[in-house]
């Protein structure tokens, strides 16, 4: 039997799903423009040792020494979802099986009464 050069490869979607860590950086544009760029994002990535990421949402307030708050935290696979959410204040663990799962989450996060008060808490300080 000859070699023939045949291409296995199945066809592959190329408009994949846009990144958790691409959300969560998009979502830091919207708070910057909301506050005036008073206050800004920054989503730090770290690689575990078992190929797990993990990005932690920080609120930075440059006024007052670059003060970071960690606001929430995702924990994926390679294969981004389902993932684990986690509202720091107060502590709840969401698990989101796709994007539009994520993006309901963040914006219950987003819109809760305690990330309000952290950051009317940071604006007033930041002056």
């Amino acid at each position: 039997m000859a070699n023939e050069n045949k291409n296995l490869w199945p066809d592959f979607d190329m408009n994949p799903v846009v990144t958790p860590k691409a959300i969560l950086l998009e979502q830091g544009n919207f708070l910057n423009e909301k506050t005036k760029n008073v206050l800004h994002v920054d989503v730090s990535t770290v690689t575990q040792t078992n190929g797990d990421t993990v990005l932690h949402f920080y609120i930075v307030a440059p006024n007052m020494n670059n003060y970071r708050y960690l606001l929430l935290s995702i924990m994926h696979k390679i294969t981004l979802y389902p993932l684990e959410l986690d509202f720091h204040t107060p502590e709840i663990t969401y698990e989101c099986v796709d994007q539009e799962d994520l993006l309901s989450d963040l914006k219950e996060i987003f819109n809760h009464e305690s990330t309000i008060k952290i950051i009317h808490s940071l604006l007033a300080q930041s002056k």
